[in-house]
This record gives structure tokens, sequence and C-alpha cells, in this order.
């Protein structure tokens, strides 16, 4: 009679495999969202920190070229500050512009766009106030000081 030996396998089995995919799976699912909502935070601090480049810009423009007044300032290629948020680079998050503009006051303004829209708009006035109207793009919401 010949003894029975058991031999020894090594590698993996399919339901191994299996417990591994789906752990991976779990776990991408939890990490995922929150990537996306550290991309948006890190988008919304750039814009920010340009629309405070602006309003100096604007603050310059009143004292020189705008001799004392905001009234003629604009955005955009021949304008005071740039139209978009990045300002540089080649994708746009926020369109910036100007509204409620007269001779001693302005509203900047950044209005979501592409893969920010949904998110908010953001203000930034002549008195400092600093605005993020979370999930308003357009009207409406509530002030979030930033």
């Amino acid at each position: 009679m010949h003894a029975f030996t058991m031999k020894k396998h090594s590698g993996i089995t399919l339901l191994e495999l299996m417990v591994v995919v789906a752990i991976i799976g779990i776990i991408a699912s939890i990490a995922f969202p929150s990537y996306q909502n550290q991309i948006e935070k890190s988008r919304r601090a750039d814009c920010q920190a340009t629309m405070t480049a602006a309003a100096n810009a604007m603050e310059r423009y009143k004292t020189g070229a705008g001799q004392g007044s905001y009234a003629d300032a604009s955005v955009g290629t021949n304008g005071v500050f740039a139209a978009t948020c990045p300002f540089d680079g080649s994708d746009t998050y926020y369109s910036l512009s100007l509204s409620a503009l007269t001779a001693n006051a302005y509203t900047i303004l950044a209005k979501p766009a592409g893969p920010m829209t949904g998110t908010g708009r953001l203000t930034v006035t002549h008195t400092g106030q600093r605005c993020w109207f979370e999930d308003a793009d357009d009207s409406g919401g509530s002030c979030t000081p930033f």
C-alpha cells in the first residue's frame, strides 16, 4: 500500500482574494469622498487667496488709475484683476466678477464653475466682509465668514 502524504500547497485561495478585494473596496468607499472634500477645500482656499489679492488690486486702482473711484473698474485681460480662479493654469474653478460697483463700493463675486459647481459662491466686499455661501451658487444662502 501506498502511504498517503499531504502535499503542502502554497498560494492563496479565491476566497482569500475576494476578502482582500472587499476590504479594499470598503476602504476606498470611505476614503474617496474624504479626498474629494479636501480637493474642494483646497480649490476654495486658492480662490479666497485670489480674491484677497483682487481686493488689494481694487484699492490700488481706486487710489491710482480710478482717481478716487471704483466705478470704472473691470475684470479680465484689461481689468484690475483676472476673471478666473485660479488665475494661473488651464482649469477654471471659479469665475470672478464685480457687482454692486459704485464710486465708493464694490463686491467681488466668485461663482463656482466646472467641478466646483454646486459648492457655493464666495464674496468679498469693499468693507472687507468675506463670505462663503455654501450650496448657493447664484443667490440666497447664509454667509459663512472665511
